[in-house]
């Protein structure tokens, strides 16, 4: 009798689950996570624990609302680029949406890296 073989999920299959519940299984323990523009006390974060822990908990420290919305997702291979925006409101401050783009790589059934760039400065005043 043959019995089903479970397929290895696809980049793509990877960072969608990702964006529908950030889930530390689908981090490869060697996962790194390149932050440009964020309001974190650091750059770069390894590990599951660098990103949840560390990144997420920034995030939130400083945050009432950061939520996420995917626009637009480009395959290449391993590759998935993701363009959306975050639907924000900082502590104390008027809700803003930051527009962002993530690059991430995702091999061998987990998700290896992501370079995140958004810019959460206060626009500035139209002249």
């Amino acid at each position: 009798m043959l019995t089903p073989q479970t397929r290895t999920p696809t980049a793509h299959d990877l960072i969608l689950a990702w964006y529908e519940k950030p889930d530390p299984a689908l981090l490869a323990p060697e996962f790194s996570c390149t932050a440009v523009g964020y309001p974190t006390a650091h750059r770069h974060y390894t590990g599951a624990a660098g990103m949840l822990d560390a990144f997420f908990s920034e995030i939130g420290a400083q945050y009432d609302v950061w939520s996420v919305g995917v626009d637009r997702v480009i395959e290449a291979g391993d590759d998935i680029v993701v363009i959306g925006s975050y639907d924000a409101r900082p502590k104390g401050a008027e809700a803003a949406v930051y527009p962002f783009v993530h690059v991430w790589t995702a091999r061998n059934g987990a998700i290896q890296s992501v370079i995140c760039c958004t810019d959460v400065r206060p626009a500035a005043p139209a002249s």
